[in-house]
């Protein structure tokens, strides 16, 4: 059965879910097609954006420095409510679940986490994460570039997902369609009448044609139509994930936690994924910080709290390693609004069976502050990147990043 152009749109076929970044997905879960030689190793990555830029001073707490409390006069923490590190650190109260995890060596706390002449544009400093490139504007962002390294010609592997509507920067590739952005197993279909393309050759044609006409160059066309058959042979195989997959905890309600069941379940389902994103926000606290950050970190905390034991007891638990990240912190200074503004260095944490637990990096000085009295940082986020690149994702971290960085031994 020939499809064409025209029977395709008026029988309403539509990417719903997927975009043009949709998959060359597996063609059936669990087929177990190689990797090309040397090329992913079976290791699973999942990125947290803790997006809006979160507070770091209120997340580690330094409740024994006296400046602490003078820069944080309404929003000072008690040093009674806190989750006790050490002496003088202490966690938000809501990480009391990440707290249980990091007693069991399982959570990693990096501090300081920054880069030279931080920029404190909510855009801006979130494409610089993203794409590892704080002084150029990057086209391909730094998990884009490992996935290009692990991409095989013609496979119809889904390397990447990410939860939500859009494609984040962090996943833009150069050369592999393996990407995909699912908001909900539901929607990731291909609606049409029914009528089924009897072989590949027909339905790449169809997917071709739909953009013959606005897309002249035969490489971006066979892009298209790769990236639009892939998604009609995958909506099937998403629609089932849910129905097959039994968690072994019960999540928490919350929309973050909720995305981390979603990708529990396609961990479950034997995709061969390697990377996942997901994300929780806003953390832009410029008023009334106290509630909303707490309910946040909240989320975080018993989200990955079940999310760890869940692909525990699935017998996955070597295989996935978290790593949260922000585009920044917050001011050292509460504002007139009970809030904080943008700022510069903050935490991140890793967690996972893998993670040598603990505190990494000392905590920013509240005495030495840079020009503008913010928080100076003491480890470049792509130290963080280059040891996970190195010893999880087993690629030489310079390839990705383009320079050397500090392995900071938390893997």
């Amino acid at each position: 059965m020939s499809h064409s152009r025209r029977q395709f749109i008026t029988r309403g076929v539509t990417f719903v879910g997927a975009g043009l970044a949709a998959p060359r997905f597996l063609l059936g879960r669990g087929s177990g097609i190689a990797r090309a030689a040397g090329r992913g190793n079976g290791k699973i990555l999942v990125v947290v954006e803790m997006n809006g830029g979160n507070d770091g001073l209120n997340t580690v707490v330094p409740f024994t420095d006296p400046r602490y409390s003078q820069y944080r006069r309404s929003l000072a923490l008690a040093p009674g409510s806190l989750v006790p590190l050490t002496d003088s650190l202490g966690l938000h109260p809501s990480l009391a679940s990440l707290k249980g995890l990091y007693d069991q060596n399982r959570v990693a706390i990096v501090q300081g986490v920054g880069y030279p002449s931080p920029n404190l544009s909510h855009f801006r400093s979130t494409e610089i994460w993203q794409t590892a490139e704080p002084d150029a504007i990057a086209s391909t962002g730094w998990l884009g570039r490992y996935l290009d390294t692990i991409a095989i010609p013609g496979s119809t592997m889904l390397d990447a997902i990410n939860i939500g509507f859009e494609t984040p920067a962090v996943l833009a590739t150069a050369t592999s369609a393996g990407v995909a952005s699912i908001d909900s197993f539901a929607s990731y279909t291909i609606a049409g009448d029914g009528a089924q393309p009897q072989d590949d050759a027909n339905k790449f044609s169809a997917f071709a044609g739909l953009y013959d006409d606005v897309c002249g160059e035969e490489a971006t066309l066979d892009f298209i139509a790769n990236t639009g058959l892939a998604a009609y042979e995958s909506s099937g195989v998403i629609s089932q994930v849910a129905d097959d997959y039994v968690p072994a905890v019960a999540y928490p309600e919350d929309p973050f936690s909720q995305s981390l069941l979603k990708i529990a379940q396609l961990i479950g389902a034997n995709l061969g994924t390697d990377i996942y994103v997901t994300g929780l926000g806003s953390f832009d606290t410029h008023a009334n910080q106290a509630g909303d950050h707490a309910r946040l970190l909240q989320w975080l905390s018993d989200g990955l709290a079940a999310f760890h034991q869940d692909v525990v007891a699935h017998g996955r638990g070597d295989d996935v390693l978290v790593m949260t990240f922000s585009e920044f912190g917050r001011r050292v200074n509460e504002n007139e609004s009970f809030g904080t503004d943008h700022g510069t260095a903050a935490p991140l944490f890793l967690l996972g069976n893998a993670v040598s637990g603990g505190i990494y990096g000392d905590h920013p000085s509240l005495v030495n502050l840079d020009d503008n009295y913010d928080l100076i940082h003491g480890i470049d986020f792509r130290s963080v990147y280059a040891t996970v690149l190195r010893h999880w994702l087993q690629v030489e971290p310079e390839s990705i990043l383009g320079s050397a960085f500090e392995d900071i031994g938390f893997l």
